[in-house]
């Protein structure tokens, strides 16, 4: 599972990058490029989230995935419910699921750790291999994913701010 995980991080990393780079181009708000920048933190939270679960299902063991998952989303929505009450910015709504995501992992890396006495490696020999053997895949969720969101950004691109709106309330 180590070499997996750091594909996916490898892939993580890209995306960060990639999100970054196409604000650049488009000249996108420095604000709206910093909440970027934190949401797409969540994407490391999620890919070592995956990892572990890849492990309880091996095992057969999914409770624990359960049991991490719950942790993060009663925290995620305890700590929301109370940065609304105290009137917390943006960017701090945006940045409490990256934290409480970050906990989740720690619980389901405890869990993996206590459970199953077993601690992750990487063996970066075995990356290139799994790289090779994603690639096919990953070229074709780089088409394949963006395609049916297009007709979402259409409206904002041909229309009004207030005709985008609507439609995407429909």
């Amino acid at each position: 599972v180590g070499p997996a995980i750091g594909g996916v991080l490898l892939r993580v990393v890209v995306g960060l990058v990639a999100a970054q780079l196409m604000f650049t181009l488009i000249g996108g708000h420095p604000d709206l490029r910093v909440a970027v920048g934190i949401a797409s933190l969540m994407y490391f939270t999620e890919a070592f989230a995956l990892s572990f679960a890849v492990i309880f299902q091996v095992r057969l063991a999914l409770q624990y995935d359960a049991v991490a998952r719950v942790v993060a989303q009663a925290l995620d929505t305890a700590l929301i419910l109370w940065l609304i009450g105290s009137g917390a910015g943006l960017l701090w709504l945006i940045a409490a699921p990256v934290a409480t995501g970050a906990v989740g992992v720690l619980v389901a890396a405890a869990l993996v750790y206590l459970r199953f006495r077993s601690a992750l490696r990487v063996d970066f020999h075995r990356l290139p291999w799994l790289v090779s053997e994603a690639l096919p895949v990953g070229l074709t969720s780089m088409v394949v994913t963006p395609y049916p969101r297009l007709d979402r950004r259409r409206p904002g691109l041909l229309g009004t701010s207030a005709w985008a709106g609507h439609h995407g309330a429909a």
